[in-house]
């Protein structure tokens, strides 16, 4: 109540005080209280505070900028959002200039974009900060934001690595850079090792500044991460693994630096590609690893790998996938498998429809970048190609960056190959969406050698399973009806018949 009074009969002198305590070296436990009084009193004020007008130039609502047009559509929207940005970056610019204030240089690099006229002058004036100012790893972030397209790949090395050396940095600091180093890697191997990033939140503790609670459950699902929830793979490097082809991505399985999970991850997204593709070398390498990766699959796996290639093959491939919900080609659509038994699998069964081999009229696109965010989500409504996101779904700074999102960059050995993982994408059909006509149902195969194999002991079994995806999946063409009654005709005292009392047409 004191306070309150205070704000109404002497507001400079409270706001003067409140400006002197959030511009010291610490804050109180009540600094979020102290600011939102501190911003309300300000709120009217012909000029606001530096802490203030610099909060909302970085967030693009200076004072005096152009209105945003609330009924502009598609292109005028971002027309219309160019034009506020440019505004105060052109006032941080000024503002810079006038005071030589550090944090105004960052608000400026932070709405400059690499082509914009303004970023060399920005990132010479970065060069001449001191290392130990308090600016320096914010400016060393930027720096490398505006020049990763233009200046040499060494040198970009070298400045990564000199600040991936700083012992001063916070758990999202080194993962914000390593992502930057990852992009120039120059192998494979210093890939998969830059892919690797700490949890932010990883225990209970509150070390860096981080507490777990619901919004850090929601922002880092620990399903993609290591076996003990610590390291898993950035959502740029689980981005751009999806966009390598099978051979550079399937390599990965054997590389050490990754832990046993995330190689599991990879290899059965790897070889759930690799069947739709029909690539049986790479079907049979991948299987001969699954062996330990996956072993309780080990029986299945040792039969694929040997099944000669054709009709029995396929089936030892697709009864896998039957037994193996969240089974996906990309790492942001799959689940792994969690668990000592089959039936502790958790996850979702894709309709998956298989093409002729050869054909290149498949429609399987990688997804949509904002999908690798933790909070993202693809928009139906609005292009989510890459050639639209690449440069702004800023899946390295997790959305947080604001203007200063990060470009994603493939690095060189991954560039090399994208026309390669391009021709793949068109040999694999999506998941069956009601009126595919590409490929032909695997199910719809599985049922069909089942019904022509009745003394193979995986016949009750797969019509078993054919109902339970069914159930938790997509059906057509009455294929769990036809599931059901071949099973409780054929092997009516079979356990898997009494475990199957309805179907799910």
């Amino acid at each position: 109540m004191t306070m309150i009074v205070n704000e109404r009969e002497t507001p400079a002198k409270i706001a003067d005080a409140l400006n002197a305590e959030l511009s010291g070296p610490s804050l109180r436990e009540d600094a979020a209280v102290d600011f939102r009084d501190y911003v309300d009193l300000n709120d009217k004020v012909t000029q606001p505070p530096q802490i203030l007008d610099w909060i909302a130039t970085l967030k693009a609502k200076t004072r005096g900028a152009p209105a945003l047009d609330p009924d502009a559509q598609g292109a005028a929207i971002t027309a219309s959002q160019n034009r506020v940005v440019a505004y105060c970056l052109a006032h941080a610019q000024a503002q810079w200039a006038a005071t030589h204030d550090p944090a105004w240089l960052i608000a400026a690099m932070s709405l400059a974009g690499p082509s914009d006229p303004a970023a060399p002058a920005l990132v010479k004036a970065a060069a001449a900060v001191p290392a130990t100012s308090p600016a320096a790893v914010s400016l060393a972030y930027n720096t490398v934001r505006l020049t990763l397209a233009s200046a040499p790949q060494d040198q970009t090395r070298a400045v990564l690595d000199a600040i991936l050396a700083r012992r001063d940095l916070s758990v999202s600091d080194r993962n914000l850079f390593t992502a930057e180093r990852m992009q120039v890697a120059e192998s494979p191997a210093v890939f998969a090792h830059l892919a690797l990033r700490p949890r932010v939140c990883a225990d209970d503790t509150g070390a860096d500044g981080c507490v777990r609670g619901q919004f850090n459950d929601e922002q880092e699902p620990s399903n993609i991460y290591d076996a003990a929830g610590k390291v898993g793979l950035g959502p740029d490097a689980r981005a751009l693994i999806d966009r390598l082809p099978l051979a550079q991505r399937a390599a990965l399985v054997s590389d050490p630096t990754l832990p046993t999970t995330l190689r599991l991850d990879i290899a059965l997204t790897s070889w759930t590609r690799a069947v739709l593709m029909q690539d049986n070398a790479q079907i049979d390498a991948l299987a001969l690893k699954l062996e330990t990766l996956a072993p309780q699959l080990a029986s299945d796996w040792a039969r694929v790998v040997k099944t000669a290639p054709g009709p029995d093959k396929r089936f030892a491939e697709f009864f896998i996938f039957a037994q193996v919900p969240g089974m996906a080609t990309d790492l942001e659509s799959y689940t792994r498998p969690v668990g000592a038994r089959i039936a502790d699998f958790q996850g979702a069964w894709y309709d998956w429809m298989i093409l002729p081999p050869g054909s290149t009229k498949g429609n399987s696109a990688p997804p949509c970048l904002q999908a690798y965010s933790p909070d993202g989500s693809c928009d139906d409504n609005t292009d989510t190609s890459d050639a639209a996101l690449w440069a702004t779904s800023d899946v390295v700074c997790l959305t947080y960056c604001g203007q200063g999102a990060f470009p994603l960059r493939r690095p060189d050995f991954a560039a090399a190959v994208g026309d390669r993982a391009g021709l793949e994408r068109k040999a694999m059909v999506r998941p069956y969406q009601d009126g595919d006509t590409l490929g032909a149902s695997v199910w719809e195969e599985v049922l069909t050698y089942a019904g022509a194999h009745p003394a193979d002991t995986r016949s009750p079994e797969a019509l078993y399973w054919l109902v339970h995806i069914t159930r938790y999946g997509h059906s057509h063409n009455h294929l769990s009806h036809k599931a059901f009654d071949l099973l409780h005709q054929r092997y009516p005292n079979s356990t898997w018949a009494k475990q199957t009392k309805y179907y799910y047409d």
